[in-house]
């Protein structure tokens, strides 16, 4: 199933049909096959269902796909390789119990409706500008639940990462 060319034809296309093996790690995908069934989207085969895995040294020709995410992704990728995965972010591993995601989807629901229906009302009838310092003034405030929050995941963060 991890093999390279299962791996290959279950995210891109058979081969020979779809996709070419040219030999030293390279593939190309005939866009025209390829993309034939779905132009809209450029979903092709299993891809977000993939089961598989393509090394790094594998080279896709004609991969689209990756061209628009390569692009879009160089916009934020300086910024991006200076965040520290553990250090300024809170890890993907770190759970906190049911009491505290309890608080933590309250608070958040507070938040939310309070930030929604104000961005709404902004983008109706404006007034950002007059109005942002009120805006995160309540949104500060302990009815909310925003240092409520900060607390408990630091809690979380400090238990999971010592």
């Amino acid at each position: 199933m991890y093999g390279e060319k299962l791996s290959v034809a279950g995210f891109f296309g058979s081969i020979p049909d779809i996709v070419s093996d040219d030999g030293d790690h390279q593939y190309t995908i005939d866009k025209k096959k390829a993309y034939a069934e779905y132009p809209d989207t450029r979903a092709i085969v299993l891809q977000d269902r993939f089961g598989g895995w393509i090394r790094d040294d594998v080279k896709m020709v004609n991969d689209t796909n990756a061209d628009q995410v390569t692009a879009s992704d160089q916009a934020i990728r300086e910024a991006r390789n200076r965040v520290d995965g553990v250090k300024d972010v809170v890890p993907i591993y770190v759970r906190p119990d049911t009491e505290d995601s309890n608080t933590l989807q309250n608070n958040n629901t507070a938040i939310s409706n309070y930030a929604n229906n104000q961005i709404a009302k902004w983008v109706q009838k404006g007034g950002i500008d007059k109005e942002w310092d009120a805006y995160v003034k309540k949104v500060s405030e302990p009815t909310l639940g925003l240092d409520a929050n900060i607390e408990i995941w630091q809690k979380w963060y400090d238990k999971y990462t010592k």
